[in-house]
Formats: structure tokens, sequence, C-alpha cells
């Protein structure tokens, strides 16, 4: 089945483990030490309304939110619960992303891209709501372009690769990128109305030291 199309966000996987999990209600901190994902499968799907699956998922706790707004006198604003994940460990995903907004497609035949053979690593990520936190460790590589059709069962792909650190709050990101042959034609959609020409085939590629903040 087309899993890329489908509403979920991916409860698809071969494997899941989870070790050493602590919980501390009162200080609202919760503290994961080993999480592993084996061929994890994820699609974000934007449908001819503009809309992601991920807010319809968002949106299970939006009805007690709305009672919540109703009471007499405002709650207290509690602390934002402090999230840590010692160590991520993900082999063998498949991100899929369908699109039917992107560039001149029909709603039955949106844009198709995936990230295949992902291997993901993290350590020490550390969430507590818009607080600053320190950036975590991150390593990253996968292949890069369209998702296979019935007409192209095996298209080009590009291969990428990031190790460094990635902070969340604030936003930063420091490491080394590798980018090879990155098929840019597959991503036209996003940028080519400012083109005088298109694409038939384009590749990229980039190798060097990344520091944004």
């Amino acid at each position: 089945r087309d899993l890329v199309r489908s509403r979920g966000l991916g409860d698809v996987y071969k494997r899941q483990s989870l070790n050493d999990l602590m919980v501390d209600l009162p200080a609202r901190a919760a503290t994961l030490g080993r999480v592993t994902l084996q061929q994890p499968i994820l699609g974000l799907v934007r449908n001819a309304e503009g809309r992601w699956n991920v807010q319809d998922w968002l949106a299970a706790g939006a009805p007690a939110a709305a009672r919540a707004e109703t009471a007499a006198a405002p709650a207290p604003v509690d602390p934002p619960w402090r999230i840590e994940l010692k160590a991520l460990t993900l082999q063998g995903g498949q991100l899929g992303l369908s699109d039917a907004l992107a560039g001149p497609r029909r709603a039955d035949a949106p844009l198709q891209l995936q990230l295949a053979g992902l291997r993901l690593a993290v350590q020490n990520l550390v969430w507590q709501g818009d607080r600053r936190t320190a950036p975590m460790g991150l390593q990253l590589a996968a292949r890069v372009g369209a998702a296979p059709t019935p007409e192209e069962k095996n298209p080009p792909t590009g291969a990428l690769d990031w190790k460094g650190r990635l902070g969340l709050t604030p936003l930063l990101a420091r490491g080394t990128l590798k980018a090879e042959r990155i098929p840019v034609h597959d991503f036209e959609a996003y940028f080519g109305a400012g083109l005088p020409l298109g694409l038939v085939r384009a590749g990229a590629g980039f190798q060097g030291e990344v520091s944004l903040h």
C-alpha cells in the first residue's frame, strides 16, 4: 500500500525499544535513556486545501483546550515539561512527503519525495518549551529524491550526510555537511516559477562546514 498517502504520521516500524525511562511528576520532568527504532516509515501529507496530516494529529487535544477556555477563572500557567533524551538510534528509516500544492499538479497526482535508507543518531536532546537548551549531537545520513512510481521504480537519488550539533532553542546548526548528486529537478515545484526555463535533470553537491544561528 502507499504509506506516503496514509493519514498517520508513521506507526509502521519493524522494531522499537526504550530503556531507562524516568518520570518525575512534581518536577514535570521525563528522561529517556536510549530509544532504538528499526525501519520506521513516516508520511507527511499536504492536501489540496493546504492542510497537513500533522495538524490532524495535533488537533486531538483541541476539545479539552476549548473546554478549559470556558472556565470562569483562568487556570494558573504550569511551567513547561522538561524532556531529556539521552540517545536515539534510527536505522533503515523512510520519510515520505506527498504535497498536493507543490507546483501545477493535480490533487490526484501530488508531488512525492522521500528520504530513504535513513540513519539517525541523536545524543543529549533536551526540550523545555521555549526555554533555552544546549544543542544536541546529531548524525544523519539518507538518500534523497523522488519517491518510486509505477513508471519509474528506481528514480535517481542523491546522498546526504550530516555530522554535528543542532540547537532547538535557540535554533542553530554547526557541523559538516556532505551532499552528493542531489536531484534538484525533483524540487523544482518549490522554486521553478522564478526560473526562465524548466529543469529536466539537474544535480547539486556540497561538502564543507556549516554554521547557522
